[in-house]
This record gives C-alpha cells, sequence and structure tokens, in this order.
C-alpha cells in the first residue's frame, strides 16, 4: 500500500475513509487515451543538475492535433507537502489523466511538479510554478501551441499556487514575464487563498495549526498570514477565473472558493463560481476529466474549446 503514503489521500487514511475513497477513485476514473508520441514526458523547466531537487522541477507535456491549440498548466494538490504530476493511487493516473484528456479536446497541457514543504520555503514553490509557467509561455510555440492563449489551473494547494502566479506580479516578473501573459484561472477546490482575518472559519482551531505549521517557518509574529494570503493581490488587472469546489467538500474549503470569487466580483474581474453536486475535495478534481461532468465541460468552455 505504498501509494497511500504520498499526496491529499494520506488524509482519508487518518480519519479511516481509505477504503471507501479509494473505492471512489476507482468508480470515478475515467481514463482518456491519446497516443504516446503525443506526450512529451520529464521535460525540465530549469536547468538544474541531477537530483531530487531536479526532478521535482519538470513537467510532462500532453499536445493536441493540430496548431495554435490553447495552452493549460495544471498544478497538483497535495498540501503544499506531498504529491507529484505522475501520483497515481489505485491504478489512476490522476493528474496525467487531466492532461491527456484536455489535449485530446484540443488543449495543450503542461502537467507540473514543483519541490515540496519541508525541503523548499513556500516562497520557493511558487518561484517553481512561475518558472513552469515561463518555460511554457516560451516553449509552446516548438510544440505547435499559442502562448497567447495560456491558462493556469490547479487542485486544493495547486490551485492556490496558480492563483497566487496570476495575480501577484512578482513571480513572472522574476522570470522576465508579465502576469498579462495569463489568459484566465481554473481554480479546482482551492485552500489557502485567505488565511488571514479572525472571521475566517478556516483559520480558527486545527486549520490555522495546518497552515502555521507549513507556512510560519522562521517569522515570530502573524505576519507570515498576511504574505502568505492571495486576496490582496486581486484587482481589476487580474485574469478572468473559473472555480469550482464540490458540496460535500469541508467548510473550511468552500469558504476559500466562496472568498476569492467575492473579492474577484468585487473588483470587476469575470468569475464564475461553480458548485458540483454531490462530490468530495478528491471527486472534484476527478470530475475535471469526465466527459460527462460539468467540470470538465465549464473548463473547456471558459478556454473555449466547446
Amino acid at each position: 500500500m505504498k501509494f497511500l503514503r504520498t499526496g491529499f489521500f494520506c488524509i482519508f487514511i487518518l480519519n479511516g475513509c481509505a477504503l471507501t475513497n479509494l473505492a471512489s477513485v476507482k468508480l470515478m476514473y475515467q481514463k482518456t487515451e491519446i497516443p504516446e508520441d503525443r506526450i512529451h514526458r520529464d521535460l525540465p523547466y530549469r536547468d538544474l543538475p541531477a537530483g531530487p531537487a531536479g526532478e521535482k522541477q519538470r513537467l510532462d507535456l500532453y499536445v493536441p492535433n493540430g496548431k495554435n491549440w490553447p495552452v493549460l498548466v495544471f498544478v497538483h494538490g497535495g498540501g503544499w507537502d506531498s504529491g507529484d504530476r505522475q501520483y497515481e493511487v489505485a491504478g489512476a493516473d490522476i493528474y496525467a489523466n487531466i492532461g491527456r484528456f484536455f489535449a485530446a479536446h484540443g488543449v495543450g497541457t503542461a502537467v507540473i511538479s514543483y519541490r515540496l514543504l519541508p525541503d523548499v520555503t513556500w516562497q520557493e514553490q511558487i518561484r517553481d510554478v512561475a518558472g513552469a509557467v515561463a518555460w511554457v509561455y516560451k516553449n509552446a510555440t516548438r510544440y505547435g501551441g499559442d502562448p497567447k492563449r495560456l491558462f493556469l489551473s490547479g487542485h486544493s494547494a495547486g490551485a492556490q499556487l496558480a492563483a497566487r502566479v496570476a495575480l501577484d506580479p512578482k513571480p513572472l516578473q522574476d522570470e522576465g514575464l508579465s502576469k498579462k501573459i495569463v489568459s484566465g484561472v481554473i481554480a479546482v477546490s482551492g485552500a489557502g487563498y485567505q488565511i488571514e482575518g479572525e472571521e475566517l472559519r478556516s483559520t480558527r482551531g486545527g486549520r490555522k495549526g495546518y497552515y502555521q505549521r507549513r507556512f510560519q517557518q522562521d517569522d515570530p509574529t502573524d505576519g507570515w498570514r498576511t504574505e502568505v494570503s492571495v486576496l490582496r493581490f486581486v484587482d481589476k488587472s487580474a485574469p478572468p477565473f473559473l472555480l469550482f469546489y464540490g458540496s460535500a467538500e469541508p467548510t473550511s474549503l468552500i469558504e476559500q472558493s466562496e472568498l476569492l470569487a467575492k473579492r474577484l466580483q468585487d473588483a470587476g474581474v469575470p468569475a464564475k463560481l461553480a458548485v458540483i453536486p454531490h462530490r468530495d475535495h478528491v471527486q472534484t478534481v476527478m470530475t475535471l476529466s469526465r466527459e460527462e461532468d460539468v467540470t470538465a465541460r465549464e473548463a473547456l468552455a471558459f478556454i473555449g474549446k466547446k
């Protein structure tokens, strides 16, 4: 049962729901196939020596037929301290399947890995994601893509990282680019968009401790809470957002998506919030690669491929 040690599925081992959710994964998984020659694996987005860090700073690129297709960069979840683009559970390669699904529907998709806490800081994780986005923007044309139609997406912690790179101008500026290269963001069951403010349910009790263990580092004050929070970067210059959460997700996660959607809408940014009925945190990301699910249809329409 080695596969249960990493990724967000470890949550279910701890609370006794492992068997139910493993069965759910098998039921929900709908594999998409594309020819192997349309998959470019293990592409480094940083020039780094071989080793564990270098292995994490890589992406897999799934390409459609034809030319001038839009490009999606997908960032996996895992609570900032686990997960990988090639993660599998119960025989389901969840993130790779997202890449194949979107490529099969005319969207080139880069599914990325990034270095994990505590081996690096959360600031370095943002730099990793920005580096991957910059690589895709600069190299999309080589593979047939249109860098002028570049979208970001992520699940859970990955949604927070994708939103940070899209909203905070500094990460892409450090790569010699503007955040204006991002055409839109698809945020799935995001966590940690806002962790300051005592009125938030998600910063009380255990959730506050959850974020504190990941992000406080050596800050003796509460300043880290402001530094990590994404909502402070929202203004009218933000790209359009499509946000999803499952109706069966924890209230603290639902609240995060609702807060970001409201802040975007208040700033005059096109932002649609869609609730996926009867889906939990894991099932919601799996609906992103299921033909009949509203999540996949809405995402393709948002990109302009449906």
